[in-house]
């Protein structure tokens, strides 16, 4: 009836094969002195202004074309129809950036599939999309699909843009995990990584080493030149054992002026080797900004059998006290 007509264009936003069926209930109902087309066509207007208005891009789509599009899905590609678009784009899933894999793209199904049915198998939190807009930034879309057919022939697709929401998602997370004033991991981080490692070093019998450190006399730069040289040098010992450890090493601001290196896959002279390599780097910098040099003591540890989190960590504190009561600015190892 007509109701069910209307409520079908509120989903579909004037679908074409809508229009074929109307002409063909209109032929049937000639004897009415009011249009039935006419009294549809006019809902729809109403209707269309009212998706046109949404900040939602809106797409009417077959699993194989576009039907119809919203003016949110025009302005934001900067075109004039949507035949334009389809005269560039097979479909609505050519415009998904393959830019981060984190996102539902073209390499998240073969050749061949149906990427509707494949977006629907995602859980609701995983069906999110990157697309580059005219001006080239990269906006982040949450996609909800409703198959108003419910017989898989045409679907309405909601692109809803949560791209601000997103980013204080990362702000948060980034947050959570790292040490504010260092930009290093912080504690929490190191537990989740370190479980990681652990559980690999079982499985797989590698090493896993840890270094730890912290820097000399750190009191007196706080007491004698204040605070704020205290953090610069808290940033500057940050910013050497970054640039002098291997990329799969993890450095970590454990409190204070305490650091850890967490070393997959290499043993107790390997690890020597890298707290050395540091050790000297710290020694040997120079900045205006600091009154004046700078040196750390190392502890350098193994993980062993029968170890957990705790014994492996205090082991590695364990050495870095007989460095400092030893007389600092050197490397004790403890197995």
């Amino acid at each position: 009836d007509l109701y069910q007509l209307i409520e079908s264009m509120i989903k579909a936003v004037e679908p074409i094969f809508l229009r074929k069926q109307l002409e063909q209930t209109n032929e049937e109902l000639k004897s009415l002195n009011v249009s039935l087309e006419e009294r549809v066509n006019e809902s729809v207007k109403k209707i269309k202004s009212i998706l046109d208005s949404q900040d939602n891009i809106i797409v009417v789509t077959s699993t194989e074309h576009i039907d119809s599009v919203n003016k949110k899905f025009l302005e934001f590609f900067n075109i004039k129809s949507v035949d334009t678009f389809i005269k560039e784009n097979h479909c609505l899933c050519d415009m998904f950036s393959t830019e981060n894999d984190r996102f539902f793209s073209n390499n998240s199904f073969k050749e061949g599939d149906n990427w509707i049915e494949k977006m629907l198998s995602l859980p609701e939190i995983d069906r999110v999309v990157q697309i580059k807009a005219q001006n080239g930034n990269n906006r982040i879309f949450a996609v909800h699909v409703d198959n108003y057919e419910h017989e898989g022939g045409h679907f309405v697709i909601t692109l809803s843009d949560i791209t601000e929401i997103k980013e204080k998602s990362r702000l948060l997370e980034y947050q959570a995990n790292h040490d504010t004033l260092t930009g290093l991991y912080n504690r929490q981080k190191f537990h989740d990584i370190f479980e990681k490692e652990f559980k690999r070093d079982k499985r797989y019998e590698n090493s896993l080493s840890l270094i730890a450190f912290d820097i000399d006399h750190f009191k007196d730069f706080n007491d004698i030149y204040g605070h704020a040289i205290g953090d610069e040098v808290l940033k500057c010992i940050a910013a050497i054992t970054t640039r002098s450890v291997r990329e799969h090493d993890t450095v970590v601001r454990w409190g204070g002026e305490e650091f850890m290196i967490l070393l997959p896959q290499t043993d107790l002279e390997g690890a020597t080797s890298v707290a050395e390599k540091v050790r000297v780097d710290i020694e040997n910098y120079n900045d205006e900004k600091l009154p004046r040099g700078v040196t750390s003591s190392f502890g350098v540890t193994i993980l062993k059998e029968n170890d957990d989190m705790d014994s492996f960590v205090n082991r590695a504190d364990e050495a870095l006290y007989e460095a400092k009561r030893t007389g600092r600015n050197k490397v004790v190892t403890k197995i």
